[in-house]
């Protein structure tokens, strides 16, 4: 594989550095020390299968633990083992009040790394996101920085800004199209310049191959092991009431979903052609109509 400028960067910034101790999950508090790797994560629509946009699914959905995106908690693990002492960090707008006790048993039983989980402690505070991911800048000062969000909020246009005001930090955006821009009763948001929509974790797990946050051979694992369970389900997450590990729930919508072309000039190095191209196929069948109520 042909080194680019960026994973020159990203291996000098990850080689040889040595992990601050990450901070306490229960705290509420940013105090986190100096770190060259951060990974600060949703939970609602990227990690937990929620539909924040529909007000009566998400009430019922936010109370539910089993409701995992499949195949997330795997990711996580899997880079929580290269970067043992990476800070994993699940920032939500969610309050505090009402969702820490079940975030938290989300977190864990789900098999979710520890983390620090930063919940809004008053509903009228305004810019919460910005302002806590500011803080875990400053306090951690990273050189490169993952953020994963959803398009059914204000994540895309949240981590834009955070990218401009922090030009110097290496920042992937990993952003979960499971909302369209064409739907005319609950519309996502649009991906901004340098963010990757993703559909799976799978497409996350190789872009993070072709940038040397994992192996190679590590994506294939984490390929072999999940891409079978895709497509052996996911003709059936369009039932009504189907809860539980999920690859599409039946309400998502990701007609805006395209793709990412550096995906397909990984295959030769990933070397799991039949498997991707399967999971491409079936991403295309699913997301050419518009999710259940959209």
């Amino acid at each position: 594989m042909k080194n680019s400028v960026l994973s020159s960067l990203l291996l000098l910034a990850l080689m040889g550095s040595i992990f601050a101790k990450t901070a306490d999950a229960t705290a509420q508090s940013i105090t986190l020390k100096t770190v060259p790797l951060v990974w600060v994560s949703e939970i609602d629509d990227v990690l937990k299968v929620t539909d924040s946009l529909d007000l009566a699914e998400s009430t019922t959905n936010k109370q539910l633990t089993a409701n995992v995106f499949r195949g997330t908690p795997e990711l996580f693990q899997l880079m929580k083992g290269n970067y043992s002492r990476m800070p994993v960090i699940y920032l939500s707008n969610t309050l505090a009040t009402l969702m820490q006790p079940l975030h938290t048993k989300f977190i864990s039983d789900n098999g979710y790394p520890e983390g620090l989980l930063l919940l809004k402690q008053n509903q009228n505070e305004t810019d919460y996101k910005i302002n806590r991911l500011r803080e875990i800048v400053k306090s951690t000062q990273p050189r490169v920085m993952i953020l994963l969000g959803s398009n059914g909020g204000g994540d895309p246009q949240v981590y834009a800004q955070l990218k401009k005001e922090f030009p110097q930090i290496v920042m992937l955006n990993y952003i979960h199209q499971i909302y369209s821009i064409k739907s005319t009763t609950l519309p996502g948001q649009p991906l901004l310049a340098g963010q990757m929509g993703y559909v799976t974790p799978i497409e996350i797990a190789i872009d993070l191959a072709a940038k040397r946050l994992i192996s190679i051979q590590q994506a294939q694992e984490l390929i072999d092991l999940l891409v079978p369970k895709i497509l052996q389900v996911a003709s059936m997450e369009d039932e009504q009431g189907r809860k539980g590990e999920l690859s599409f729930p039946r309400w998502q919508d990701c007609r805006d979903f395209k793709w990412p072309p550096g995906i397909d000039a990984m295959f030769p190095d990933i070397q799991r052609d039949s498997l991707l191209n399967a999971l491409k196929a079936r991403i295309a069948i699913r997301c050419a109509k518009p999710g259940f109520g959209s």
